[in-house]
């Protein structure tokens, strides 16, 4: 079983390396990529998660929410508008992603908690953004 440490970097590999099938044109416009840290959330962080990620879809189009758990990954297209994205089979995460790209135009990526962070700063997003709740009341 591959470790969410070995998924993260694959994935890092797949953005910020040139894909030789794609076109060498100047006027290629790259997806933006968030990296979302989620820190303090109230009730369930995953909730929030797919609430942002929908908001920047309403906002900036078609947006891919990438989520690394202790064991899994998973993706999820947010407003896509209707257009649809063709997996068939078992697709590895690569290809799920390379699939996805022809829809989405920002990603969000939520790192699994564990990683170091000097990973998740080196990973080469455009933005990273933290996410967190406040509670306004003061406990004595």
């Amino acid at each position: 079983m591959r470790s969410p440490t070995d998924a993260f970097d694959e994935l890092a590999a797949l953005f910020l390396t040139e894909d030789p099938d794609a076109s060498s044109s100047a006027a290629a416009v790259l997806p933006a990529v968030q990296l979302l840290v989620v820190g303090h959330a109230p009730v369930m962080a995953g909730l929030w998660l797919a609430q942002y990620a929908d908001l920047l879809g309403r906002q900036c189009g078609p947006t891919g929410l990438i989520r690394f758990d202790e064991t899994e990954v998973s993706l999820e297209i947010l407003r896509a508008g209707g257009r649809r994205v063709g997996l068939d089979g078992s697709p590895t995460l690569h290809e799920a992603i390379r699939s996805a790209a022809r829809v989405v135009e920002r990603w969000v990526v939520r790192a699994d908690p564990r990683l170091p962070h000097a990973s998740l700063l080196n990973a080469g997003a455009d933005q990273i953004v933290l996410m967190t709740g406040a509670d306004a009341r003061r406990r004595a």
